[in-house]
């Protein structure tokens, strides 16, 4: 609760900075006027969801951009594509950037964006999730949604098997509700069946087996709930 007041107040505290004002990037090429909130929505632990964002000088004058960052220091929230400061923008000129939440477990996260005089609450939410790992050299490394694992090259005929293993969070049992693996030349026979049910901690492994029947590259899409890999 202090750190909320305390991120509440340093944006009531903001001087507006009449010169600069922030927008969404929306594509093709548009945009809308961003609030002085901007809110992620729910991310699950170590998926990374970004609002691409645009700072615009509205003036007759070029203004010197002499702060850009994000507080507190290693919060889930980081930049990317920011200019080195001190930055000049002419009038009518813009600068393009990202904000990225990361969030490293379940929970509620904020933190400041402070670009000159002007502050935005960056707020997000990340529910107990099941993690999704695969094995590699003896150790399991964790996923995030959209990562892609190489099985390799093979030849025709032959076989490539990876494990995977779901994690249910330390801090509350969990249920995944919907599990498959796109049907073709990845397969697993022994996908755990959904409704899954994770106590704290407790892990369930299976094996998907790549056997091409012909040469190319092949893939395929393993779905955890809402999340692809």
């Amino acid at each position: 609760m202090t750190a909320r007041l305390a991120l509440l107040a340093a944006l009531g505290a903001a001087v507006a900075a009449g010169q600069l004002q922030l927008f969404f990037r929306e594509a093709p090429g548009g945009e809308r006027p961003a609030g002085q909130t901007l809110d992620f929505g729910s991310v699950p632990s170590g998926d990374v969801r970004e609002l691409p964002l645009r700072i615009r000088n509205l003036g007759d004058a070029s203004v010197t951009l002499t702060r850009f960052r994000i507080r507190p220091a290693g919060s889930p929230f980081a930049l990317d594509g920011h200019p080195s400061i001190p930055h000049v923008v002419a009038p009518g000129w813009n600068v393009d950037f990202r904000v990225r939440f990361r969030p490293p477990g379940s929970g509620n996260w904020s933190a400041v964006l402070e670009i000159n005089e002007l502050s935005f609450l960056l707020v997000g939410h990340s529910p107990p999730t099941a993690t999704l790992a695969v094995e590699d050299r003896g150790q399991f490394q964790p996923l995030s949604a959209g990562d892609t694992v190489v099985f390799g090259r093979i030849e025709r005929a032959g076989r490539l098997s990876r494990r995977f293993r779901l994690t249910g969070p330390p801090e509350a049992t969990v249920t995944v509700a919907a599990l498959s693996l796109e049907p073709g030349v990845f397969e697993s026979s022994a996908l755990p069946q959904a409704p899954l049910t994770l106590r704290p901690g407790e892990a369930a492994e299976f094996v998907i087996t790549y056997s091409p029947v012909r040469a190319g590259i092949h893939q395929s899409v393993l779905r955890v709930d809402e999340r692809a890999f």
